[in-house]
């Protein structure tokens, strides 16, 4: 056998072994096992809902319920917490519970259910679309290292966002199998995991349509059911938490609606939001979008991801600002909120959109990806950084962050808005910073 004597050689036999199909898996298994390293460097410390869950379930109230009483506690919205996603809260409090709490082990958790929900989508493209392997390998490596995919898996708050896309990948999955009362049943439970369900409804209703083989009262029949359950789930979440009240996270302000819908489409290759709005990024993130859209080849394709980014900035309205080059803030987050809309567009992408507009997008989404993680790194060495300066410290450690407080006595830590700290945590490049008296 000649061995390669030029680079194109080398790309020429790539392609024809991936085209093949006989090694799809082994490089998918490479690639999750390079995303797994990937993301246990990001495995630093718990920050900010997880040091208010770590807190919350150390009280002594709530470390002795029972699992079952701190499960029906979030379904009968029985707990302090100004959510009702009972089923993601559930995952959370198993995982924490048969971990010990250890934060890490939570967030392995989630990598788990984005790494399950990744595969069943890329076996959909495969087996039912009959997607070429290459193409079905770029929609697998660019998911699975999306920004939205590595926030996702890493702060075990997102747990609501990556079991809700693992519910629905399962529904997809057992769809095209014909399995309608397992797809019905995973429908049903990603709707109590997170509002966001509905955002994946035009793919799959698309999806549906463009299947020939299945009856087409069948379908309806599981449409209505998920529509019931639907109504069921809104009217819990309504009555628990009333839409717009000061217990919502949403303001429904119709100023807040444009600027975030601007951000949200703008960020959407990067899945970020770091720019403002006379930054570069926002504009190229617009263009490389629409680009992206105009490029899948039928109408329907494009309308079911023009409902998807539509039905997205409803549902997360006002919730995307411009974070600009800050590191220390909540846009810190922010890429979880893209993961479900990112599976469709990218499935669609891979599947019927030409070359240039994939790489154009994957060239985007791939800086996205190193941004977030250096960020992310950052943000949690500096809460690590203040943890370790409180456990070595006799007395209380203040320090001025009024952007999100916490009062942490096991670390001895108290941070929010006190103006006699001599610490301030540095909110553009993280770290602390001496205060000048």
């Amino acid at each position: 056998m000649a061995f390669p004597h030029s680079p194109k050689h080398l790309i020429q036999i790539w392609s024809r072994w991936v085209a093949s199909g006989n090694h799809i898996y082994l490089m998918m298994l490479a690639l999750l096992i390079v995303w797994w390293i990937v993301i246990s460097n990001l495995m630093i410390i718990d920050v900010w809902d997880e040091s208010t869950a770590r807190i919350f379930f150390s009280t002594e109230a709530i470390a002795n319920m029972s699992t079952w009483e701190l499960l029906v506690g979030f379904w009968l919205q029985d707990l302090p917490i100004d959510i009702y996603r009972p089923l993601g809260s559930s995952l959370f409090v198993i995982f924490n519970r048969l971990t010990d709490g250890e934060f890490d082990s939570v967030r392995y958790g989630n990598a788990v259910l984005v790494a399950l929900s990744v595969f069943l989508f890329s076996q959909v493209l495969l087996q039912n679309f009959k997607v070429s392997a290459s193409r079905v390998l770029i929609f697998y490596s660019l998911l699975l290292f999306s920004s939205a995919a590595i926030i996702t898996s890493t702060w075990n708050a997102n747990i609501y966002d990556a079991s809700c896309l693992f519910f629905l990948s399962i529904a997809t999955f057992f769809y095209f199998r014909e399995s309608f009362l397992w797809c019905g049943i995973a429908l049903t439970l990603s709707i109590f995991c997170k509002e966001s369900y509905v955002l994946l409804f035009p793919f799959f209703l698309l999806l549906a349509f463009e299947n020939k083989n299945v009856n087409r009262k069948t379908s309806a029949i599981l449409i209505l059911g998920i529509a019931i359950v639907s109504i069921g789930y809104w009217w819990l979440r309504l009555r628990f938490i009333p839409l717009g009240s000061e217990a919502d996270i949403h303001g429904f302000q119709l100023r807040a609606y444009f600027s975030s819908l601007l951000s949200f489409l703008g960020g959407f290759p990067f899945q970020f939001s770091k720019f403002t709005l006379s930054s570069p990024h926002l504009w190229v993130g617009l263009l490389v979008l629409v680009f992206a859209l105009a490029s899948l080849q039928n109408n329907r394709s494009r309308i079911a991801i023009a409902t998807t980014l539509l039905l997205a900035s409803i549902v997360y309205w006002g919730m995307f600002g411009y974070q600009g080059n800050d590191i220390m803030t909540a846009d810190n987050f922010v890429g979880r909120l893209f993961l479900i809309p990112l599976t469709a567009f990218l499935f669609l992408l891979c599947r019927d959109a030409k070359a240039t507009s994939v790489i154009a997008f994957s060239v985007l989404s791939i800086a996205g990806a190193v941004i977030t993680f250096q960020d992310h790194k950052t943000f949690q060495q500096t809460y690590l950084d203040i943890y370790e300066l409180g456990i070595k410290s006799n007395i209380p450690i203040l320090i001025q962050f009024p952007e999100r407080p916490l009062e942490d006595s096991q670390h001895n830590i108290f941070i929010g808005d006190y103006p006699a700290a001599k610490l301030r945590i540095d909110v553009l490049r993280g770290g602390l910073l001496q205060i000048e008296q």
